[in-house]
């Protein structure tokens, strides 16, 4: 048996106290009831929650722990940069600290609610692209489902609704569903670890860190381990996608598996389709000539549409995913970057709000779109670094951006770029983590309602205090020789990939 490093072993007991002490501070915010279902330690708590015991403990408990949390994840980054460690070692750490959110109630988001109440729906036979979780009329699984998404009609794929709907198909009630669609959310994990363990070693990066930096982030375990977002099938998805069919000298059955897989984490979520065309790009750049290059175009085309239409075939659920994204309105985020641009331009010129946003939204698509271009075009980029930093940029010009989103890129751009460049994905990460209260946002909102808001100020000030100290360890601290040499090594990333 592996004998581990006794400092990672000091690293792994702080951050299960750590993890310990952010579910209790959730417990006592309210996160766990009381609520309809009983469990051990938690219940599913109807909305809107109330805050219980003292608040202030709560947001002390809460935000403390996480602060602490992520100050050990940099420390067990920075250990592993300058002396090593195996992937085991990294693995059991990850493990370990995930352990209480795994057992504690979803934290940060109500969005595994809305997922349960969503397949409740699709197995009443209703169509989710049409109605909104309220057509379950006095249904239990309403209670804990966020006011905000009761009356919206599905905005995932095909394939994520069939997962829902066959999920809430064989449990008995929220609380026993929210546990199984947690349990997938940790098998889409695991398979992304693994993914980013065989990019990682392609690309000559270091897996234990990569591992760190991605399913390893306090991120990770409160919105994926915790919330059970939809985000870790997509991401297991995307990631497999990328590792099979960007393999050098891959076979066309290969390159075929890779850009099916990312059509059908597309079918999650949108936006992961943008890997098939990575992995398509530089099999069609390296045509001959342009006629073939047109061709492989259209094959590789043809075969993403076709397996989203498979998809959407085989489930039931058609193209209506598409009609519903495209007529539904986005949800008012309050980290959106269109959102808060749209706001400040409306302020500065007295226009119409709603017809502000619909503009700034369109342009943050053009943008977005001519960069995907650009990446494309210029060629040194056309790798999964690439891809991870469309999908952050995607993250950003989201209608809805929510702290979780950032794991669309974090965990490509974790497996293969190392150095310094990493700072400041590491920084976004952590400040990530801060970025919703434990029961949602909703306790910010009714903070300010009920007169706290100064309450709310003193927590924001402390935290942004804390988040200071974090980032001058992190960010000034002196390069470790491992990242120096990360850095040469993946500057080969950025080499253009020439035809062939």
């Amino acid at each position: 048996m592996e004998r581990f490093d006794p400092a990672i072993v000091r690293v792994g007991c702080a951050g299960v106290l750590a993890s310990l002490t952010v579910v209790a501070g959730g417990l006592l915010a309210g996160a766990g009831g009381p609520g309809s279902a009983s469990a051990v330690g938690w219940t599913v708590p109807a909305i809107p929650v109330e805050p219980r015991g003292d608040l202030l403990l709560a947001l002390v408990l809460f935000y403390g722990g996480m602060l602490a949390l992520v100050w050990l994840w940099f420390v067990l980054r920075r250990h592993v940069v300058d002396h090593g460690a195996s992937i085991a070692a990294v693995v059991v750490v990850a493990a370990v600290w995930a352990l209480p959110f795994a057992l504690g109630p979803p934290l940060g988001s109500r969005d595994v609610y809305a997922y349960a109440a969503q397949g409740e729906l699709a197995d009443a036979g209703f169509d989710v692209y049409v109605n909104g979780p309220g057509a379950l009329v006095d249904h239990p699984s309403l209670e804990a489902v966020d006011p905000l998404y009761r009356e919206s009609p599905v905005v995932y794929g095909p394939v994520f609704v069939a997962v829902s709907s066959g999920i809430t198909a064989i449990t008995d009630g929220p609380l026993s569903t929210v546990l199984v669609f947690r349990g997938l959310a940790i098998v889409g994990i695991i398979i992304s670890g693994i993914a980013i363990v065989d990019l990682a070693r392609r690309y000559e990066r270091d897996p234990a860190d990569a591992l760190v930096m991605s399913v390893g982030s306090p991120l990770v375990m409160l919105h994926l381990v915790s919330g059970a977002h939809n985000e870790s099938i997509m991401a297991a998805l995307l990631l497999a996608g990328v590792a099979i069919g960007t393999r050098p000298g891959a076979s066309g059955v290969a390159r075929t598996i890779g850009i099916s897989l990312c059509a059908v984490a597309g079918t999650i979520k949108v936006p992961a389709v943008l890997g098939s065309v990575f992995v398509a790009w530089p099999w069609i750049v390296a045509a001959a000539d342009s006629q073939r290059r047109a061709i492989r175009f259209v094959m590789s085309a043809g075969l993403a549409l076709g397996v989203v239409a498979l998809a959407g075939q085989v489930t039931g659920w058609g193209f209506g995913w598409v009609e519903a994204i495209l007529a539904t309105e986005p949800v008012d985020a309050y980290l959106s970057v269109t959102r808060i641009v749209g706001g400040i331009v409306q302020f500065a010129t007295g226009s119409d709000l709603d017809v502000v946003l619909e503009v700034v939204r369109l342009a943050a698509l053009l943008v977005a779109a001519a960069v995907v271009a650009w990446v494309l075009k210029d060629g040194r980029y056309v790798s999964p670094l690439g891809l991870g930093w469309c999908l952050v940029l995607a993250t950003f010009i989201h209608p809805t951006t929510q702290p979780w989103y950032l794991l669309w890129g974090v965990f490509l751009i974790a497996a293969v770029s190392g150095g310094q460049r990493n700072r400041v994905m590491l920084a976004l990460m952590a400040l990530a983590c801060f970025g919703v209260p434990p029961t949602g946002p909703h306790l910010a909102r009714s903070l300010i309602d009920d007169g706290r808001s100064l309450l709310l100020g003193l927590a924001s000030a402390g935290l942004a205090l804390g988040y200071v100290l974090l980032m001058r360890h992190e960010l000034i601290v002196r390069p470790a020789p491992g990242e120096v040499a990360n850095t040469q090594r993946n500057e080969r990333d950025e080499q253009p990939i020439t035809s062939g």
